[in-house]
Parts: structure tokens; C-alpha cells; sequence
């Protein structure tokens, strides 16, 4: 497998499957649809790399190209053994990471002002979810504009 940007999703879509270049079937990834202020802001071009599953693209739930070319590359680069893509911002990672790690009654603490993915990802889990109290020493809870300090959170 290669290692360099070149193997990186948004290369692939450009390169001939079968004589010719992938379709994209997605209206929005054509630029028709989008929001004016979005294309305006980002530019016509940026939706073409809003790619879908198509072939000679990668399929992210079993990478074996250039999807797993990417997250190898992410590797080396933040040093670690492995790293998975994931899609739905961090929420998907908080499921993935409880639901791997715990089995129906296990206990995970959790602070009462966690992300709410993390007490849904209990309940997938079926893990209890006891609260604890978060405590922020008053020398290190944040100010206001003026140098008052904010009121506390309960």
C-alpha cells in the first residue's frame, strides 16, 4: 500500500474505473442544490469530495484502498498503532469506545456534564451511568469580559 497523498480519497474519485471516471450520483456533490452562502463561502469545487461509496472509492466500514491508505498515513503522522475514520462527528466514537470496552452491567462514571453520547452510549451498552459532581476550583472557573467571575454550574 502506498503511503503518500496522492492515495488519499479525493484522488481516487478522479482516477478511470472501466475507461472512465467515477459518477457521482449525488445532486448536492454536483453542486446543484447547495446552499448559495455555503458554495459561496466554500467554494463551487469543495462538494465534489463529499463522496459516497462508489467503485474504485474505499467503503469505510472495511477500508482496503485509499481510505485505508489515509488512515495509515494518519498513523504515522499522530504516532499512534492505529486510527479509524469515523463519520457523525465524535458521537459514533464515544458509542464505538463504550460498547467495545464494557459489557451489560458494567458501571462507567461519568461526570454529570459529559457529552450526552456518552450516557446514550450506556444505555446501548447496558451499563449503569452513575453521576459524580464536577467540582472546578473557583481560582480556575472562567471570567467574564469585565473579570467577574460567571455564575457557578450545577
Amino acid at each position: 500500500m502506498l503511503l503518500s497523498l496522492r492515495d488519499a480519497p479525493w484522488s481516487a474519485q478522479d482516477e478511470p474505473e472501466g475507461g472512465r471516471a467515477n459518477p457521482n450520483p449525488n445532486p448536492t456533490q454536483r453542486g446543484e442544490g447547495a446552499p448559495a452562502a455555503f458554495v459561496a463561502a466554500m467554494g463551487a469545487d469543495v462538494l465534489r469530495h463529499d463522496l459516497t461509496e462508489l467503485a474504485g472509492l474505499d467503503m469505510l466500514g472495511a477500508p482496503d484502498g485509499c481510505i485505508a491508505a489515509a488512515q495509515t498515513l494518519a498513523s504515522a503522522t499522530f504516532g499512534s498503532d492505529k486510527t479509524w475514520f469515523l463519520v457523525n462527528g465524535s458521537t459514533v466514537g464515544v458509542h464505538a469506545a463504550v460498547l467495545a470496552t464494557c459489557v451489560p452491567g458494567d458501571v462507567v462514571v461519568l461526570a454529570r456534564n459529559a457529552h450526552q453520547s456518552a450516557f446514550l452510549a450506556c444505555v446501548l451498552a447496558g451499563t449503569g451511568a452513575p453521576y459524580i459532581r464536577t467540582y472546578i476550583p473557583a481560582e480556575r472557573r472562567a471570567s467574564s469580559d469585565d473579570g467577574s467571575r460567571l455564575p457557578k454550574r450545577t
